[in-house]
This record gives C-alpha cells, structure tokens and sequence, in this order.
C-alpha cells in the first residue's frame, strides 16, 4: 500500500471504525479477494470487542501489499458506498 493510501485509511479511521460492521460475509470476501489469509481473519476475530476487530482489521491492511487498498475499497463498496 503507498503512503497515500495510508494517509486516507487514517485520515478516515474513525469513520471507517464506526461504520463498518465485520459480517463473517464481509470477512470471507476479504478472504476471498486475498486481502487477509485465515490466519489473520482468526487474528481480528478474536478481539473482544466489535470495535476492535475493526481496528485490527484496520491496523493490518496497510501491510497487505500495493493491491490492499483497492481491494478493500472494491469488497465494501457494495455494502458502504458512502465510505
């Protein structure tokens, strides 16, 4: 991921941290779609709060390589569009 995505995903963490909701559906996409491997859905699963599984997730898609951030944008589009 470049810095400049970097930037937005913190620009709008909060944002992003309170409106996603992580649906096992949301989270096989990104499995699917190759953001996160098994081990890292396990990871931002056993958080204990809905809150921080999110932050976890946004904690590690930065280091997911160039394609993260697009990837990402294209799996929530459907269901936040406005985000």
């Amino acid at each position: 991921m470049n810095s400049i995505h970097r930037s937005v995903l913190k620009q709008h963490f909060r944002q992003l941290a309170s409106d996603i909701i992580l649906t096992d559906t949301l989270l096989g996409a990104m499995y699917q779609t190759q953001i996160f491997e098994r081990n890292m859905i396990d990871l931002i699963k056993a958080e204990k709060t809905e809150g921080d599984k999110v932050c976890k997730l946004l904690e590690l898609l930065p280091k997911r390589g160039p394609d993260a951030f697009d990837l990402f944008l294209e799996v929530i589009q459907n269901d936040y569009p406005w985000l």
